[in-house]
């Protein structure tokens, strides 16, 4: 399952991001991110729920890469993952990746969390 919105108001981006099967799945998701953004300000800041996303094969990796190479250039300035607390390391993918693009997402344990964080009220 995957979701992908954009809250004008608040200039955030929204992705659930869950089991991406295929090649033409991954890119239909990266097309819906760079759609979405079209509706967003530069300085918009990204909220991305991970709880049900599982690795992919290093080979995709690129897609990954290529999306977060957007959101520098969409600009993007701020992102939080919501990671689950046990059994998945999907996240540890997304940091790799975008450290080599330029930026570092924090990490929440919950979408309250993250709200909070991307809302200025954790520091």
């Amino acid at each position: 399952m995957h979701s992908i919105r954009a809250d004008k108001e608040k200039n955030r981006l929204y992705l659930t991001l869950g089991k991406l099967d295929s090649l033409e799945e991954m890119m239909k998701v990266a097309e819906g991110i760079r759609d979405v953004c079209k509706d967003l300000r530069s300085g918009f800041t990204c909220l991305t729920d991970l709880r049900d996303f599982e690795l992919l094969d290093e080979q995709y990796e690129f897609l990954i890469s290529g999306v977060q190479e957007f959101l520098v250039d969409a600009g993007v300035s701020e992102v939080v993952r919501v990671v689950r607390k046990y059994g998945s390391w999907g996240h540890i993918q997304f940091d790799k990746t975008s450290m080599n693009v330029g930026y570092r997402g924090r990490y929440a344990n919950d979408m309250q969390e993250a709200e909070d964080i991307l809302d200025g009220k954790v520091d």
